[in-house]
This record gives structure tokens, C-alpha cells and sequence, in this order.
């Protein structure tokens, strides 16, 4: 009771720093969005229609707002970098008690690594290789800046300054992926259906993203920054949608390099929603194939059911883990 209580004062509390900061409808649509994905069950279309009217809203009004940035990052182009073949991947606690299910992938990219080196970043050693802005800092330690969107900064900065692939540590490979981002300026995942007039970078293309370092990563990361200067909260969870939006929007070499994106992988959710389901083959074949997925170490994985039938998952760790 006591978590639901504070759940609803940190909505309300949200609302009424958006209706402040940005627009009102904003404000208004965020709320929408919120409860009935968290508390209410609307109807799909319902649902759609609000979160592509805020969807929207909000990229007209980051697009606005950034005006004179934007136009500033137009004119850039000279992007130096040093491109060392490095595999990155985060692990705020470190190596130390990494979940089952963690460790599997990390074996999984060692297995398809090549030539590239894998580095584990952590909450101890990112410092090592990207030096973040004091003021950053600061709004992380006063957790104005979660750990996650954390991670996003930490993520562009490190495309930006060195190139290299990044790679989510739950991201589990069946088949080498080294290749598809051999001398690429961009490449990452985004579904086959998403390919369209009004193209729109989803959540899922920052779990699996690289290339050399370019406009588009150093245009996203740079905005972080910007961004932050002038606000206290998000205001979209996934702002990292949004500024590779605005990348693809302005930036007709971001639009290129989006649009010749090789990976489009629709089912990269789809293992963890049949995991604890009987094992079918037919559809079990069809995610395998992919040769990518994401997993979670949020759910508990069970390789048979109740009634001992081996299940998706049992079938994924005999073919992938025991390698029986």
C-alpha cells in the first residue's frame, strides 16, 4: 500500500512539473499515458492514439525548443574519433554477483566477440573512458538523473568519442553479429514495420547499436548535455528516442545511416514472453533464427512446467547453455 501511495505521488508530482515546464498538453498526455499503462486498462487503440498524440507533442516541442542548437549542430561535421574495435557493455555492479541469466549473455557475446575486445562498464570504472561534465554528475547524485538514463549518456558518449559497438548486457547472440558492424557508419536493430515515411526510432535500438563515431551519436549525446543544462526532469522516460528522432529529422546524413540500418529483427522481446510456455518448435525456430534476443534477469526463467513438460526455456538451455 505504501509503494502504490508513493507511486501516485511521484505521478502527480510529475504532472504538475511538466503542466510548469513544458506545454500543458504535454502534461496532459504524459498523465494519460502513465495511468493507463500502469493503473487503468484501455482498449489498445485507446491507448495508441494517446501515446502517438504525446509522442507528437513532444517532438514538436523538443524540436522548438532546441531550435538554435539544432541549427548550431547542422553546420557541424568534422567528427574525429578513434575507432578501436571495442565491444562495450554495462554492468553497474560489476562482475561481482552478476544474475544467472547476465552471465549467460557475456558468454554469449565472448562466443561471437572476433577480434574485438569486451569491456564491462561499471559504476567504478566508467571514468576510465568517458569524462562526464561536473553538472552531470551533481544531478546524479542528487537523482535527478536516474541510473538508467545514466546509462544512455554514458552509452552515446562512448559511441561519440571511440565508435565501437555497444551491447546490452541481458542481449543474448546465437550467431556472429560482429560483421554487420565492420566498417559501418551505423547499424543497430529496429523492427521490419517501422520502415516508413514517418520513421520512428523505438526503445529497443539502443540495446544493440554501433558503428564509427559520427553525427548521429555525437549529436545525441551532446544533446543529453544540453538538455539537462536547462531541466530538472525527463520529459520522456525514453528521451533517447526522441534525439535520435530529432537526429534522423534534421540531419540528412542521420537519416542515411538510419535508413541503411541491416538489422531488423521483429521478435529481439519475443523468447522472454514464451520462456515458461511448453516448448513448440515452430515458434521456437522462428525467434532462433534471428540469431539476437533480449532477455531479462527480472523474470524468473523455469526450464520445465508444473506438469514437467520442458518448456521455450529448457529448450534455449539445452541448445545454447549446456549444449546438449
Amino acid at each position: 500500500m505504501k509503494k502504490k501511495f508513493i507511486k501516485i505521488k511521484e505521478i502527480i508530482e510529475k504532472f504538475f512539473y511538466d503542466w510548469k515546464t513544458f506545454w500543458g498538453k504535454i502534461a496532459y498526455y504524459n498523465i494519460l499515458s502513465t495511468l493507463f499503462k500502469k493503473i487503468l486498462t484501455p482498449p489498445n487503440s485507446l491507448l495508441k492514439k494517446i501515446q502517438t498524440q504525446k509522442k507528437e507533442l513532444i517532438f514538436q516541442f523538443l524540436s522548438q525548443d532546441f531550435k538554435d542548437f539544432i541549427q548550431k549542430y547542422q553546420k557541424k561535421s568534422d567528427f574525429s574519433y578513434t575507432n578501436t574495435k571495442k565491444i562495450r557493455t554495462c554492468r553497474r555492479q560489476g562482475t561481482h554477483h552478476i544474475p544467472e541469466i547476465v552471465n549467460h549473455c557475456l558468454e554469449s557475446i565472448k562466443q561471437h566477440q572476433e577480434d574485438y575486445e569486451l569491456i564491462i562498464i561499471d559504476q567504478n570504472n566508467y571514468s576510465q573512458y568517458l569524462d562526464l561534465p561536473p553538472f552531470i554528475l551533481e544531478k546524479v547524485k542528487n537523482k535527478e538523473i536516474t541510473l538508467t538514463h545514466l546509462s544512455d549518456i554514458i552509452r552515446m558518449g562512448l559511441l561519440k568519442q571511440y565508435g565501437g559497438i555497444w551491447v546490452d548486457a541481458t542481449m543474448f547472440f546465437t550467431k556472429n553479429f560482429i560483421q554487420n558492424f565492420n566498417n559501418t557508419n551505423l547499424n543497430s536493430n529496429y523492427p521490419q514495420k517501422h520502415i516508413e515515411k514517418n520513421y520512428e526510432f523505438t526503445k529497443r535500438t539502443g540495446f544493440f547499436i554501433g558503428g564509427k563515431s559520427n553525427k548521429t551519436f555525437s549529436f545525441v549525446y551532446d544533446f543529453f548535455l544540453e538538455y539537462h543544462k536547462k531541466y530538472r526532469q525527463l520529459i520522456d522516460f525514453f528521451l533517447i528516442d526522441y534525439a535520435l528522432l530529432l537526429a534522423y529529422h534534421y540531419f540528412p546524413e542521420s537519416k542515411t545511416d538510419i535508413d541503411q540500418i541491416t538489422l531488423k529483427n521483429e521478435d529481439i522481446f519475443q523468447l522472454v514472453t514464451i520462456c515458461n510456455l511448453p516448448y513448440e518448435k515452430k515458434q521456437y525456430e522462428k525467434i532462433m533464427q534471428q540469431g539476437f534476443f533480449k532477455l531479462t534477469y527480472k523474470i524468473d526463467f523455469f526450464e520445465y512446467t508444473k506438469n514437467n513438460e520442458l518448456t521455450n526455456y529448457g529448450k534455449f538451455v539445452k541448445d545454447f547453455i549446456k549444449g546438449e
